[in-house]
């Protein structure tokens, strides 16, 4: 049944993106922004795709001076938001040209990865990316499908 459902879906013009699980029961998944590599999680909850601002500049981002909104949740009560548009986000090959992230401190999120052990991340792929690709999990093959 499984391999029928992921035919349509590859029929149907979806990419599937391998997941791994972290030491701390999150999806994880490598992808590219402006063509470095960076480590990140899948957050469903998260309403926008997120980049540590420790790893702006690996990345290259152009990040506005203006700060925005605060940025509740992810574990504390809020953070100070810049915002970068116009980047490239390649997910194992499926690629956003205009990519657009909210950059934040994310010290505390991997503080408290590396006490579950493991690994830092570059930042979080949240719901923004996923509702608009009509993102897919699959649970059980640990994959992600966006379209």
């Amino acid at each position: 049944m499984k391999n029928i459902l992921i035919d349509v879906l590859l029929k149907q013009g979806y990419s599937k993106i391998p997941l791994k699980n972290n030491g701390a029961g999150h999806f994880k998944l490598t992808a590219k922004v402006n063509g470095k590599n960076g480590r990140f999680i899948l957050d469903t909850g998260a309403s926008h795709t997120v980049i540590d601002e420790a790893s702006a500049e690996k990345f290259s981002l152009k990040i506005s001076g203006k700060t925005t909104k605060d940025a509740g949740g992810l574990g504390t009560d809020a953070l100070k938001t810049r915002k970068s548009t116009g980047n490239e986000l390649n997910i194992k090959g499926f690629i956003l040209s205009k990519a657009v992230f909210a950059v934040i401190d994310l010290a505390y999120v991997n503080s408290a990865l590396q006490k579950n052990g493991s690994e830092k991340i570059d930042g979080v792929i949240g719901a923004d990316i996923l509702k608009k690709h009509k993102a897919l999990i699959d649970y059980s093959e640990k994959a992600l499908y966006l379209k």
